[in-house]
């Protein structure tokens, strides 16, 4: 008697467990452009997280979902981006289809993805930014609001862009001075001065001259997002250069006010050959 009253009310708690996790659970609301999405799994609210099922979230953004049984990855992909989020880790790989270093981004995830009644469940936010779209939540109502504006896409077109002289920054004492701490140092540096983005892209210590580094094309990753891309040209065989170390680099203005952080890739360039530095 004693042992069937101890299953009864392990059998209880358990119940109780199960039913006050279900109640704890509200009704999140998925918009995209103001429209109200239906799933037959329900989206859930995990550690500050909201997860939705992949498939008809992200398929209605314009972006094609797969699901690999090999990894147990789920890929998300547009004409633009790739994005690789294997179930049950915290961590997502972000590729670029104009990023020539074939190196995939790194994500940490806040929740890992997970499967729930044979649909994958992704954070919404992740990947709805890394498509492009806003997302706002509104904790009152539970509601997940998703703004894909048509003259954020497609991702990838070019930005405008200027080459800006020193002669040009002499006076500008912030560009300066930012611009003098980091010449010497190879690699793709940015800043937002006042309403302007500045670029500086440098090819690092040369032993000598002859060496200039140009700008291939500069495109939207994301709507606040440039990459650039760029190469260091060496100096024609058998040319004349100085006997001196040279710092050569280029700097360039992004004429989008939008843009807020930059990537960039710089490779070396020699003999009509490029190759990766």
């Amino acid at each position: 008697m004693k042992k069937l009253l101890c299953v009864f009310l392990t059998f209880m708690l358990l119940a109780g467990f199960i039913q006050g996790y279900a109640l704890e659970q509200p009704r999140i609301e998925i918009q995209i452009n103001g429209e109200a999405m239906e799933f037959d799994v329900n989206p859930i609210l995990e550690n500050h997280r909201v997860l939705v099922p992949a498939r008809g979230i992200f398929e209605r953004l314009g972006a094609e979902v797969a699901w690999s049984e090999e990894t147990s990855t789920v890929w998300v992909k547009d004409k633009y981006t790739a994005i690789e989020i294997p179930a049950g880790k915290d961590e997502a790989y972000i590729h670029k289809n104009f990023d020539f270093t074939g190196i995939p981004e790194k994500i940490k995830l806040d929740v890992p993805a997970k499967m729930i009644k044979g649909r994958t469940l992704v954070p919404v936010r992740f990947i709805a930014e890394a498509l492009g779209a806003k997302v706002t939540w509104d904790q009152k109502n539970h509601r997940v609001m998703i703004v894909l504006e048509v003259e954020q896409m497609p991702m990838g077109k070019t930005i405008a862009y200027k080459q800006i002289m020193f002669e040009d920054i002499k006076e500008n004492h912030q560009l300066k001075e930012w611009f003098e701490s980091n010449y010497h140092v190879k690699g793709v540096h940015y800043a937002r001065l006042g309403k302007n983005m500045y670029v500086l892209i440098s090819g690092g210590e040369r032993s000598t001259g002859g060496y200039r580094v140009e700008v291939d094309k500069v495109v939207m990753e994301t709507p606040d997002r440039a990459y650039v891309s760029a190469y260091v040209a060496a100096p024609e065989k058998g040319s004349m250069v100085t006997q001196v170390i040279t710092y050569p680099y280029v700097l360039i203005q992004i004429e989008n006010e939008n843009i807020k952080h930059v990537q960039g890739a710089l490779e070396n360039k020699q003999s009509g050959k490029i190759r990766k530095e």
